[in-house]
């Protein structure tokens, strides 16, 4: 039973990358007759790395055929109706969805996260998108709430949660970590570990509030590394720890990441030659985040991989979906969250207040973590069983 996949893939984003696998395994264990084919940047890395057809992104050819005689076309997870990082992610995805419709493929939004939309424009053309499928699932209440104000019908919105929490709950479909991995963590030095996982602003290619007060990108990536190592460096000396770069988007991160290494010295554990984030398989990930004390993300993934892991984190910055999982995990924002002005970069004082206090807690945190996380991987799973009965024409 052929079901077309579309998404945010192929592009070596360590969270999208395992959102993928995640829905491609839960699918598999929910329809064992399925036949996965992915939209992906990177055709050949896909297939090869998750057993399925991959067909280029962004071939209208090669979507028309894929989706001559399948039975569902998913739209997710992953945020991909927004309008937060540049105007092309709701006419691509949404034309997608309708596309699939007026060829008769019945579509379903898989764990999606919605928004943010800002636009007049592209409200009403996600809402039209949405209106549109058979079933819209997403992963957090702050989609469930902007999917209503779309106008999507109470019977076929429902909230699941995002695949990775499945992913990590589950050994099939997850794979076993690489041997590079293992020796990388077996060569690490004793002590404590914190991982941090930095990224540009989500609209630092665009035109932003720095225009007006004389801040290019790199200078307001430069003022994020230096002010998270400032916060950090004299709990690593205290607590005597180290620093772990995350580069969860490898080409994206690592600038700013390298800046953070290079202002810790020898504080931050370098990232090891022949281990390229992007061949890193969402095994990898969890047993890196595995080993971490505390993580320090901007990254969603970050923030999801270390609730899988049970390992206490502060979400950093002003990516509404961090705050909305910080919810879906039961915590408080003002306990394990810290915002700033953008572009600015984060108080160093408040920073370090903030990690100081979720560490003071960190094992009642961890408790929570490891309950939450449990009770949102089996959440996760409902959405492949509803997409599972859109394919084979059940109800739910």
């Amino acid at each position: 039973m052929k079901v077309v996949i579309a998404g945010y893939y192929g592009f070596g984003n360590a969270g999208d990358e395992a959102v993928l696998a995640a829905m491609v395994a839960d699918l598999r264990r929910e329809c064992p007759s399925v036949r996965p084919v992915v939209l992906s940047a990177d055709p050949r890395r896909t297939a090869r790395a998750l057993q399925v057809e991959a067909v280029p992104r962004l071939s209208l050819a090669a979507f028309r055929r894929a989706l001559k005689g399948a039975a569902l076309f998913i739209s997710g997870g992953g945020t991909l109706l927004q309008d937060a990082t540049g105007w092309g992610s709701v006419p691509y995805y949404g034309g997608q969805m309708l596309a699939a419709r007026r060829l008769g493929v019945p579509v379903l939004a898989y764990a999606q996260g919605i928004g943010p939309l800002r636009q007049s424009w592209s409200r009403r053309l996600a809402a039209r998108a949405l209106a549109g499928a058979a079933m819209v699932t997403v992963r957090d209440a702050a989609s469930l709430a902007l999917a209503r104000e779309l106008g999507v019908h109470p019977s076929r919105l429902h909230l699941t949660a995002d695949p990775v929490f499945s992913l990590a709950f589950h050994s099939t479909g997850r794979g076993d970590p690489s041997p590079g991995v293992h020796r990388f963590l077996d060569g690490l030095p004793p002590g404590p570990l914190v991982g941090v996982a930095l990224r540009p602003h989500p609209g630092a290619r665009r035109p932003g509030p720095w225009a007006g007060r004389g801040l290019s990108p790199p200078a307001v990536l430069e003022a994020t590394a230096l002010r998270v190592a400032e916060a950090l460096r004299p709990l690593l000396a205290s607590w005597g720890a180290r620093v772990l770069p995350l580069p969860l988007h490898g080409p994206v991160d690592g600038p700013v990441l390298a800046r953070l290494a290079g202002s810790l010295g020898r504080r931050a554990v370098p990232w090891p030659d022949g281990l390229p984030p992007q061949d890193l398989s969402p095994a990898d990930w969890l047993a890196l985040f595995s080993r971490l004390d505390l993580c320090v993300t901007m990254r969603l993934h970050g923030l999801i991989f270390a609730a899988c892991a049970g390992v206490p984190f502060v979400a950093l910055g002003i990516d509404p979906k961090l705050e909305a999982h910080v919810a879906e995990l039961g915590l408080a924002p003002q306990d394990v969250a810290v915002s700033w002005p953008w572009p600015a970069g984060p108080a160093p004082a408040e920073l370090r207040e903030r990690v100081q206090q979720v560490c003071r807690r960190r094992e009642a945190v961890r408790a929570k973590l490891q309950a939450a996380a449990a009770a949102l991987a089996a959440r996760a799973q409902d959405a492949a069983r509803r997409a599972a009965a859109v394919m084979e024409g059940r109800g739910l």
